[in-house]
């Protein structure tokens, strides 16, 4: 079978090839010299030979009638000729005829001196050739696999197309095994059966190692050729290299990888600032999804409804300057508060023309949240450190004042027992009671105070009694509860704990304060809302304490977050719990 038949009997080829069942008249004799060689095509239907202007082929020559001869090309290809009852007559091999059909290289004579070679052969090379040529600038090539002894060919367009010497992989058969890579023999394999079960076309992208010059990708289309019989034979396609494609392929995917990988979030802009794509860090940090923001400016999808002030500020920048960078705050539909630290410098192609804008975004949430926190905590610190000075100055003369009541109290005792009026001796015990009871708790609130002073300078866990801290937490907690609610407590008996009072009794009153500022502040309807807090034992070694409250709850996108470092939905200068 010639290259030609192979091409135009498989299917999914990228060239469309002619029949072959061509045919032609080449002039080999004539009264102009210059028209030697010229060849006639003969296609299907009726062509008439002669010096008329209604001649298909069409001779200068005064010894040819205008309509000298007529050649009839049949469907199935036959060519035969018929004189028009030509002046001179028309002769097949130099014998005189009125009709007879062509033969390969037959010479046909009109008048006397125009001689024509009929050909087959010759139109078949040349469309051979041209079909050549055009595999050639087409970068393709045909390869042809046996289903009976399961080897395949290549035609010398592959060894082409592949960079090699000719003779590497065609003109020869060979298994499968050895030119395909391991791991894409078994879906060749399917792809082919597939193929003879169903008669259908293959199409299949594999790697081939020919003669350990390295891997290429190829992508192969055939169709099944059947036998004599029917059955099916052969599968005969066209090949392509395709390795530059899926060379690129895969560094578009590594950049993909490289894309969605940043920890910033990254936006790729058009040149009117329009949203083209955003990274997966982008739609976390700005909690919209990449299609909702296709599109639209980074303005508008963070500030739905407002004028957009940026856009036009960043694309004065980059014209003017070549770039821009600059804080962004909006809240995000969570209700979280970001701030994020912006970018934004121009994308040029190859040829240095600047083609989209990319926006890379840093979320200084997080940093400015910690920042805020280590003010809050350097404050706290100064404040603890005061607070342990101020408890230890007031202890001192405290103690004191309490000695001296206590004497006082016996002094009054004394007196009475002496027989002193029992009235102003009685008004001055009371005094001196309410007086002892006020030192007493000043005492008790320097006691406290100092616990929550101790903070960072406790060590190590020792034992905690857990209702006290609990109590401590809910008299700290009892200026902002009372406004708000009714406080309740229900206390098991509970062992000590091992802990740090101090961080324990914070995180009781962090709880105690959250629950309180859930609900609205309204001395109207304090009856109406309550907190309690709960301790019961838990599991064996551990207690379990609670706070519950009658606010306004949360919301499940919020409580899915209540773990993430420095969420809050508190207003600015009400704290981070």
């Amino acid at each position: 079978m010639t290259l030609l038949d192979e091409l135009t009997t498989c299917a999914g080829q990228s060239v469309t090839a002619p029949s072959s069942t061509g045919a032609c008249l080449i002039l080999i004799s004539t009264t102009t010299p210059a028209a030697i060689g010229k060849a006639y095509r003969l296609e299907p239907g009726e062509h008439i030979i002669g010096r008329g202007s209604e001649a298909e082929v069409r001779i200068d020559d005064h010894g040819v009638s205008r309509k000298h001869a007529r050649i009839r090309r049949a469907a199935d290809g036959t060519c035969h000729v018929t004189d028009l009852e030509s002046t001179n007559g028309t002769f097949l091999n130099g014998l005189p005829v009125s009709t007879a059909e062509l033969q390969e290289g037959d010479r046909l004579q009109v008048g006397t001196v125009t001689v024509f070679r009929f050909s087959r052969r010759e139109v078949l090379e040349q469309r051979e050739e041209q079909l050549r040529q055009a595999l050639s600038a087409a970068r393709v090539g045909i390869w042809d696999w046996n289903a009976k002894s399961g080897q395949v060919t290549w035609s010398e367009h592959v060894d082409r197309l592949l960079g090699l010497a000719v003779g590497k992989l065609s003109g020869r058969a060979m298994d499968l095994e050895e030119v395909v890579h391991p791991a894409d023999l078994p879906r060749l394999r399917a792809g082919l059966a597939t193929a003879l079960q169903q008669r259908s076309q293959v199409d299949v992208e594999y790697r081939i190692e020919p003669a350990g010059s390295g891997y290429r990708w190829i992508s192969c289309k055939g169709d099944v050729l059947l036998d004599a019989a029917g059955q099916p034979a052969r599968v005969t396609g066209t090949v392509m290299d395709i390795t530059a494609r899926k060379q690129a392929e895969q560094e578009l995917h590594r950049q993909a990888l490289i894309f969605e990988s940043i920890s910033d979030g990254v936006v790729i802009t058009d040149l009117a600032g329009g949203v083209i794509d955003w990274n997966t860090s982008a739609e976390r940090m700005f909690g919209r999804s990449r299609k909702e923001a296709m599109g639209q400016t980074l303005f508008s999808v963070l500030h739905p409804g407002e004028p957009d002030r940026l856009t036009g500020a960043i694309l004065t920048a980059l014209e003017v300057h070549g770039r821009w960078s600059g804080e962004l705050e909006f809240r995000r539909d969570d209700g979280m508060a970001c701030v994020c630290e912006s970018v934004v410098v121009p994308l040029r192609d190859a040829e240095g023309r600047i083609i989209a804008n990319i926006m890379v975004h840093r979320d200084l949430s997080e940093r400015r949240q910690l920042q805020a926190r280590l003010v809050v905590a350097d404050r706290l610190a100064s404040v603890g450190t005061l607070g342990a000075g101020v408890a230890h100055e007031i202890n001192n003369p405290l103690a004191y004042m309490l000695v001296n009541l206590h004497l006082i109290r016996e002094g009054l005792d004394k007196l009475e027992t002496q027989g002193a009026p029992a009235e102003p001796v009685a008004a001055i015990q009371q005094l001196v009671r309410e007086t002892t009871e006020g030192a007493e708790r000043i005492a008790t609130i320097v006691r406290d105070l100092k616990v929550f002073a101790r903070g960072e300078q406790e060590s190590r866990p020792m034992p905690v009694d857990v209702r006290r801290s609990v109590e401590l937490a809910c008299k700290m907690a009892d200026n902002v509860i009372r406004h708000r609610a009714r406080l309740v407590t229900e206390f098991e008996p509970v062992p000590a704990v091992e802990a740090s009072e101090a961080r324990l009794c914070q995180v009781f009153l962090n709880l105690l304060l959250n629950a309180a500022q859930a609900i609205p502040e309204d001395p109207t309807s304090v009856t109406e809302h309550e907190i309690r807090a709960i301790i019961r034992q838990g599991e064996p070694g551990r207690v379990v304490v609670e706070v519950r409250d009658t606010g306004v709850g949360m919301t499940p996108e919020v409580l899915g977050r209540i773990f993430d470092p420095f969420f809050t939905t508190k207003a600015v200068g009400v704290g981070t719990g």
